[in-house]
């Protein structure tokens, strides 16, 4: 969960809130998961402070943390700098420049005298000839580029294809060696069957719909019997296999909920009535278009003549979405970029219905595997 959304639940839920999200999730996995010349007591204290500590309020009754947080993201150090890696992944560099424009939301904005000063420093910079990109490190520049980067998800989604595109990443990765790199519960079912397979964009869109769908399975009350629930948890998110050579594989459970249009399955109920249930499966829904074969000439030729039937014989034209041809086109449609996914969730956070306290609470299936922190979510303030 984002700093600004720990420390205080009762703010609106932003889509900063989501990007900043990721880079948690992304940072928490790599403190976790990769291999490091670090003593584990060590390690548990850097994740523990960073992602775990808590305090409750009496007034509210909400958790709040995220300082921490704060604290690395203004001083220009998350994750911290004693972490290292056994070898030269290119991946803490990522999710250092990924945090970097973050310095902006948890700064105070400068002030006109700092501007002022500012000018001054900078043409003494190049008075100087010194290296351009230092003026970059000062204070009133770093606030504004952080800001311009916060402003959409652009520059997030080019820095992260940038950085996979880019050498240094090594041979041996844990990606290829043991599967992919990350929490096996949010891998998408694409890099799950063929972790070899080269990551997209559309993967960490897919991962995000699997953080969201977990979380909820999990944690959220439901009148479900508990064997019940995590019998479902299990085979939609922990089911793998070994392939001939050893490799670990899965996936085939998610992909057949995308194809039924059955993600979560339906047969999950929530205690008290939320919206979320119904924006998992809207943000699920075009990746039936992933997932299945595309419709053959003959399938479109056989939908144009139902087409006709229908304004012939004056049928209401939108139960025609619900078949194949059509379903495939919308999907590809909106899996073709982000803005669909990020329209989609504000337009539900914007819509009424959802709980009075709408957050999350401990994992209420104590033999389900614990891939993130129960502080690492927040569904949406009051």
């Amino acid at each position: 969960m984002s700093a600004a959304l720990v420390e205080n639940p009762e703010h609106m839920h932003v889509f900063l809130d989501d990007i900043e999200s990721f880079v948690h999730v992304l940072g928490w996995t790599t403190l976790y998961h990769l291999s490091i010349p670090m003593g584990v007591n060590q390690r548990v204290r850097i994740l523990s402070s960073l992602y775990h500590d808590s305090f409750k309020n009496e007034e509210t009754g909400w958790e709040e943390a995220g300082s921490i947080k704060q604290d690395k993201f203004i001083l220009g150090e998350y994750p911290s700098e004693e972490f290292k890696l056994m070898e030269g992944f290119p991946i803490l560099e990522l999710i250092r420049n990924l945090a970097a424009p973050f310095y902006a939301r948890y700064s105070n904005p400068p002030t006109e005298q700092n501007r002022k000063a500012s000018e001054r420093d900078i043409a003494f910079f190049l008075e100087r000839q010194l290296d351009k990109e230092l003026i970059d490190t000062l204070p009133v520049p770093r606030y504004d580029l952080g800001i311009e980067r916060l402003s959409s998800s652009e520059w997030f989604l080019n820095t992260i294809q940038n950085a996979l595109e880019a050498p240094g990443w090594p041979d041996n990765d844990r990606m290829v060696r043991r599967g992919r790199t990350g929490t096996w519960q949010f891998i998408s079912s694409a890099l799950l069957e063929n972790p070899a397979g080269r990551h997209q964009l559309i993967d960490d869109i897919e991962s995000f719909v699997h953080v969201l769908g977990w979380t909820v399975l999990c944690c959220l009350p439901s009148p479900m019997d508990v064997d019940d629930r995590e019998h479902l948890v299990s085979s939609l998110y922990d089911y793998s296999s070994k392939t001939a050579i050893g490799q670990r594989t899965g996936g085939s459970t998610k992909q057949d909920r995308f194809i039924l249009g059955d993600y979560p399955s339906k047969e999950f109920k929530l205690t008290e009535h939320s919206p979320v249930l119904e924006l998992i499966r809207k943000l699920a829904s075009p990746f039936y278009a992933r997932y299945s074969n595309p419709p053959t000439e003959q399938n479109r030729k056989t939908f144009a003549s139902i087409v006709d039937l229908f304004l012939e014989k004056q049928i209401d034209m939108k139960s025609l979405d619900t078949f194949m041809v059509p379903r495939y086109d919308l999907g590809i449609e909106r899996l073709s970029s982000s803005d669909w996914f990020l329209n989609t969730i504000q337009d539900a956070l914007e819509t009424t219905g959802w709980p009075e306290k709408d957050g999350i609470g401990d994992n209420v299936l104590p033999n389900a595997p614990r891939p993130i922190s129960k502080y690492c979510l927040h569904i949406r303030g009051p």
